[in-house]
């Protein structure tokens, strides 16, 4: 996939439970430690498309067929990129949860081709760094039902695994997206998160 690289953008990736928001959360607080100002988002946005997208999973809405939805989410992302740039233009360093892999893992596992789903992303920058927290999807089912008896769409045992699939194939793909081992206590993780890629500027 082409596309400029976009230097103080950063993603987190993983399947739901594996602590991306508690992660993106940790490291815009250890921005903010630094001096840094940080705009914290996540996809899908919370514009009509992205609260459309969000009712879908919830089941409040029929989805539509699997290539449909996620052109859905790419749209979602192209307008949002547009906010992304203004705050990066500013010097503000982005913190994202989501972004173009959660397209190509979560497609592929709802049956869009792979070829497909990249061509739908393609020219959209990619992130500086990117973090794929690499959790089990049985732990990630024992996390989620901790959290809440309701489920998302995608939020099934079954589904989870291929998505986990997805998830470390892609990784040799995509240089920037470093596999982290999310089974950790949350400190463990933020500082192998910090490690990995993070350097103080």
């Amino acid at each position: 996939m082409t596309g400029r690289t976009l230097s103080n953008f950063i993603v987190f990736e993983g399947m739901d439970g594996s602590g991306q928001d508690t992660q993106a959360d940790l490291l815009a607080d250890w921005f903010h430690q630094q001096g840094k100002t940080v705009w914290r988002t996540n996809e899908p946005t919370d514009t009509h498309m992205g609260f459309t997208i969000r009712k879908i999973l919830k089941g409040e809405l029929p989805k539509p067929d699997a290539l449909t939805f996620q052109r859905m989410y790419v749209a979602d992302r192209k307008r949002h990129l547009t906010e992304i740039r203004q705050h990066l233009d500013l010097g503000v360093k982005v913190v994202c949860v989501r972004y173009i892999y959660s397209t190509l893992v979560y497609g592929v596992a709802d049956g869009v081709s792979y070829e497909q789903l990249l061509e739908m992303n393609e020219n959209l920058p990619r992130p500086e760094a990117a973090f794929y927290l690499d959790l089990t999807p049985e732990l990630a089912m024992g996390r989620l039902s901790q959290r809440t008896s309701e489920r998302d769409l995608f939020e099934r045992k079954e589904f989870l695994e291929l998505v986990h699939q997805q998830f470390l194939l892609i990784v040799s793909k995509f240089p920037e997206l470093r596999l982290v081992d999310a089974s950790a206590d949350r400190a463990v993780v933020h500082q192998r998160v910090l490690e990995t890629v993070l350097v103080p500027q």
